[in-house]
């Protein structure tokens, strides 16, 4: 068996796969330090020595430095390793655009390597859609080359300047790019920085558009070796996080793929003005690789450009276009449905390299859902009492809990996988796939007197393949003890590093009683079962159910402190829901003030006075700073997530919301609820397509439940757009379906509770 060959980053000493292009431990420290390299250069004073040395030079062998009204060379654009002029040729009389490097590497080696391939890669290009290269050369101090100069402006400074550019206009400009990106994979090589600053863009008069490539300063060939391309800063990231393709943070080989991709968030920004996906380097990054695409954005896009940019923007290589010809030959065909105003399905994009995907998508690396992300499916209960079934879904939440307690694991909540109870046709790949995961758990429970039995399987859904049995036969006063080894022997073989919060946390015992920890699962069986219900009187006496068994719970155990914060979230929603009296808000109080009394850094503690103090006392401000707490301790609770989707809602903060509810969804995609809210949210911004297009994933999810009907169910003869997918209760018009909408309208008063 050969050895995986290791590289150590010179910069920090740690040892990483040599197939990777940078150090991950380097990329991490920048990009929290001071953000993503994207080829900018923070060294100002450098660029001041540059500027002043170039000016008392003026002239680099044959070329002249053209001068602005106020005497100074007439700059370009500027980079990290030097600055761009406009210059003339004084022997062929021409204008040409001069690249100089920066004195500050002319004893750097490596920079001027990195120069030296820049020049080289991008000469070998030759191509009507790609700048052209025809001189290398050096002056005293300065390295240079000279580029064919180009009329017009960066795609950059044309978006800023016009905003949402013309759809048709938006193509050409792409289509031109990729046919660019033909010629750049002609040459094997990647550009690896694709974005509208590195576009340069002429338009001329009767309409005509010409697109060219610019700046091959990150390019590097396919082949070459990983210890090549970070020539100029070992262990730096190469690109611009906001436009670069999820393998570069994966820190895998790249290829033509990723620049079809950041073409693709180009072509979004030139439709929408901004990219898809913002925040901090660090954030931008998880989002690339992990987030849905916000498709509340392409308000108004055709339907066709929206297509053909979720094949662009797929996470995984494997499902884009293989290469820029591919993208060629789908652009009329996008172009013929828009004219047409037809709406085209993906599979008829993917037919021009359906055969070639079909032939190498086993050799392709597949980034289609994170590696650490796991769904912990219903647990099967083998015990001759049926009745115990709560008790095995109990041992399964504790598992999941647990787990999402981890902030390097995506876990989907139990909303989402208890869709899935077993059955004799459990697919683990299709439902890993639909749940957007790559691993799932799965396990029996079996309870005999004071004994307990737990098998548990975790399996790789992407090849079907076990990574991890084990079998706990053990007292049943061990189960919080082999609940916290479960979680933590699945974290260890998905490599998923607990902080000592987390596995302290982990490893805490809720209760040393038994009987107050079975009250305690029975009461989390009511109110789960409550949840999205369509009778009002039903979910109330759940409710009170509830609250009995968490009573006599805490009698048992006086220092039970989720149950306290159960009895809270409860004796909260019963308020919120109507029973708005000073006994009931008060017992809300005083459960809360057990469990903070009890456990002051317990993170349900915080997510329950947040919802606390958003429902009853609507004081938002300081629901936030609770909530900001509990969200650090439960990073995969989709509960805390939506909450802070509400609460921004309830404030003004709609855009924030929307990126919330989805953010929620993504860990709990087929939580009804979630999407419902999502739907209205963005329907009272007035984002239709977007609403119609969360309703349909509504109604498709929960076809038979009448209390998500209202959105598609309210249908206006003749009346606008915002009647016919008004949300839940939003409607009152007479001309509607009057038993449907007060159906609706009665269930919509449990939907809105949080809201």
């Amino acid at each position: 068996m050969s050895r995986e060959v290791q590289r150590t980053c010179p910069s920090c000493g740690n040892e990483f796969s040599g197939e990777m292009e940078f150090c991950p431990v380097c990329m991490l420290r920048q990009g929290l330090a001071s953000g993503v390299e994207s080829g900018e250069s923070s060294a100002s004073e450098d660029r001041v020595k540059l500027t002043t040395a170039v000016q008392a030079v003026q002239r680099f062998e044959h070329y002249e430095l053209v001068t602005g009204e106020d005497g100074k060379p007439v700059e370009l654009g500027r980079g990290a390793m030097g600055i761009t002029y406009k210059a003339f040729d004084v022997d062929l009389r021409i204008p040409v655009t001069l690249k100089v490097i920066s004195e500050r590497y002319l004893g750097d080696e490596s920079a001027q390597l990195r120069f030296l391939r820049e020049a080289r890669a991008a000469a070998s290009v030759r191509h009507p859609n790609v700048a052209s290269v025809f001189h290398l050369g050096r002056t005293e101090s300065s390295y240079f080359y000279a580029m064919e100069f180009i009329e017009g402006e960066t795609l950059e400074k044309l978006i800023k300047r016009s905003g949402r550019l013309e759809q048709k206009l938006a193509l050409e400009i792409a289509t031109q790019a990729a046919a660019g990106l033909v010629a750049v994979h002609k040459q094997k090589l990647v550009h690896r920085d694709i974005k509208p600053s590195n576009i340069m863009v002429s338009l001329e008069k009767g309409g005509a558009v010409t697109a060219k490539i610019i700046d091959l300063g990150l390019a590097k060939t396919v082949d070459e070796p990983g210890a090549q391309t970070a020539i100029s800063t070992p262990g730096a990231f190469a690109g611009t996080p906001e436009f670069a393709s999820p393998e570069q943070f994966a820190g895998v080989p790249v290829d033509i793929r990723s620049d079809l991709y950041s073409l693709g968030v180009t072509l979004w920004e030139m439709l929408t003005g901004s990219t898809p996906f913002r925040g901090t380097p660090g954030e931008v990054m998880h989002q690339h690789q992990h987030a849905p695409l916000p498709l509340e954005q392409l308000e108004g896009v055709p339907q066709p450009i929206v297509v053909l940019l979720g094949v662009l923007l797929e996470k995984d290589p494997a499902r884009r276009f293989q290469n820029p010809t591919d993208l060629l030959k789908v652009v009329p065909t996008v172009m013929r449905a828009m004219g047409a105003r037809r709406i085209i399905k993906r599979q008829k994009l993917q037919t021009a390299f359906v055969q070639e995907l079909g032939s190498t998508r086993d050799k392709l690396p597949a980034i289609r859902v994170p590696k650490r992300s796991i769904a912990v499916l219903p647990f099967s209960s083998l015990s001759d009492d049926k009745r115990d079934t709560y008790f095995a879904d109990g041992v399964q939440d504790e598992i999941l809990s647990n787990l999402a307690k981890m902030s390097q694991l995506k876990v989907i909540s139990r909303t989402s996988v208890m869709t899935f109870r077993l059955r004799d046709d459990r697919n683990l790949v299709s439902i890993a796939e639909a749940l957007g995961v790559a691993h799932v758990v799965e396990g029996t429970v079996r309870r005999h007197g004071d004994r307990v039995r737990i098998t548990i399987r975790l399996v790789d859904a992407r090849t079907d393949k076990a990574l991890w049995s084990e079998s706990y036969d053990r007292d049943l006063t061990d189960i919080f003890a082999i609940q916290s080894e479960i979680a933590q022997g699945v974290a260890s073989v998905l490599r998923a590093r607990l902080s000592p919060e987390e596995k302290k946390r982990i490893e805490a015992k809720p209760t040393n009683s038994l009987k107050a920890y079975e009250l305690y699962l029975r009461a989390n069986e009511l109110l789960r079962n409550t949840r999205g219900a369509d009778i009002i009187g039903n979910v109330a006496k759940s409710l009170h159910e509830a609250i009995t068994l968490l009573a006599k719970a805490v009698r048992l155990d006086p220092k039970f402190a989720l149950a306290y914060c159960a009895s809270a979230t409860v004796n909260a929603e019963l308020y919120v829901f109507g029973d708005r009296t000073p006994e009931r808000r008060t017992l809300a109080e005083v459960a809360l003030n057990s469990a903070t009394r009890l456990q002051p850094d317990l993170a349900e503690a915080h997510l329950a006075s947040a919802y606390y103090l958003y429902g009853v006392y609507r004081d938002y401000e300081r629901a936030r700073i609770h909530l900001a707490t509990a969200r650090r301790g439960l990073p995969n609770d989709s509960t805390a997530i939506s909450l802070a989707a509400y609460t921004d809602r309830r404030q003004g903060n709609f855009e924030k919301a929307i990126q919330e509810f989805n953010e929620a969804i993504s860990r709990d995609p087929r939580n009804a609820e979630a999407i419902a809210e999502l739907g209205n949210t963005l329907f009272w911004t007035r984002q239709f397509s977007a609403a119609e297009r969360a309703y349909d994933r509504l109604i498709e999810l929960v076809p038979s439940r009448p209390m998500f009907q209202g959105p598609k169910g309210c249908n206006f003869t003749g009346e606008e757009r915002r009647h016919q997918f008004a949300p839940i209760g939003a409607c009152r018009a007479s001309d509607v379906d009057g038993q449907r909408c007060r159906h609706t309208l009665l269930a919509a008063t449990l939907c809105f509770r949080r809201s």
